[in-house]
């Protein structure tokens, strides 16, 4: 192969690699947001107190204001009576005859008119409960009824959103075999196969012009890329784990600009996906929408073949390797 070809080999390998994360990406993105919804409380509906008469405490409480009250009119009335008798003793005979009157009139009236003080309590307290009940039971209807509809809502969001990943998965079914196609050719070692780093590093080498082959030249003494790569690795001039590329993006060096650069449109393609598809769930407000325009993953998914098909066509045609 000319130099020219293997970068034209590895550029499309790069894009693959590309692709294929951003559609993993998104797809993880977009699970996340189906999974955070339809998750609604709902409130437990109020339970309805009923009253009850305390009509023993109510007999006491009545007898014992009567009985005072007894006392202390009886009390008066007894003094009148005895004191043109006893004179300033009328007030002891007073006290001791209007306690007596007091304790049988608070006996007698607190009977009587207990029960019927602790039903008119009983009423008072039963009515408050109810007024209390149905404003509690309202505020639980109006609230039920909004989560219901919200609920409905979160739901047809939520099976357009997997209607869309479905979508993803196939163009992400196709995306995997046709890298597997381009790994097939072994052009680059099999330890770098579905190495994104790796790739995207390979390809920076050659077009900088640090390397004109893969493996150590031995005509020309050129060291290859493998070996610039491994040695930027062992002397921990470049990350070579995905994972850790991605979360120091904003840090990485001009070594490996080239993966900055990738994963970067990769971030922008992915927010655009996941945002287009999150704005377009939006739009099913009634259970009888349906989306008449493209939806951005099917536009995506449609790029994507078209691309694919003429990185196939690159490899079988041009190159004319099966």
């Amino acid at each position: 192969m000319t130099v020219e070809q293997i970068k034209e080999y590895l550029s499309m390998l790069t894009e693959l690699e590309k692709t294929s994360y951003i559609e993993e990406e998104a797809m993880r993105r977009l699970n996340l947001k189906a999974d955070s919804l339809c998750d609604i409380s709902f409130p437990e509906k109020p339970i309805r107190h009923y009253a009850s008469a305390e009509y023993l405490a109510s007999i006491v409480m009545t007898g014992f204001v009567i009985a005072i009250v007894g006392a202390v009119i009886g009390t008066i009335f007894e003094i009148y009576d005895f004191w043109e008798t006893w004179g300033i003793f009328a007030v002891l005979f007073g006290a001791f005859f209007g306690v007596g009157i007091g304790i049988v009139a608070g006996a007698i009236g607190g009977i009587l008119i207990g029960p019927i003080v602790a039903n008119v309590e009983k009423k008072s307290d039963q009515k408050a409960y109810d007024e209390e009940y149905y404003e509690s039971l309202s505020i639980y209807d109006e609230t039920t009824k909004k989560a219901k509809q919200l609920l409905e809502v979160e739901k047809r969001q939520r099976n357009f959103i997997y209607q869309q990943i479905k979508e993803l998965e196939k163009q992400h079914s196709y995306t995997r075999e046709t890298l597997q196609k381009f790994y097939n050719y072994n052009i680059i070692d099999k330890s770098y196969h579905f190495d994104m780093v790796a790739v995207c590093s390979f390809y920076q080498y050659f077009n900088k012009e640090m390397t004109f082959s893969l493996g150590f030249d031995r005509a020309t003494g050129d060291r290859g890329a493998y070996n610039i790569y491994e040695e930027e690795k062992r002397l921990g001039r470049i990350e070579s784990k995905l994972d850790v590329v991605i979360d120091k993006l904003d840090q990485m060096l001009e070594n490996q600009s080239y993966i900055k650069y990738q994963l970067g449109q990769a971030n922008e393609k992915i927010y655009e996906l996941v945002s287009g598809v999150n704005s377009m769930s939006k739009k099913l407000n009634d259970v009888n929408d349906s989306i008449k325009e493209q939806t951005a993953i099917e536009q995506y998914n449609a790029e994507c073949i078209q691309n694919q098909i003429n990185f196939r066509n690159t490899m079988d045609i041009i190159y004319r390797w099966h």
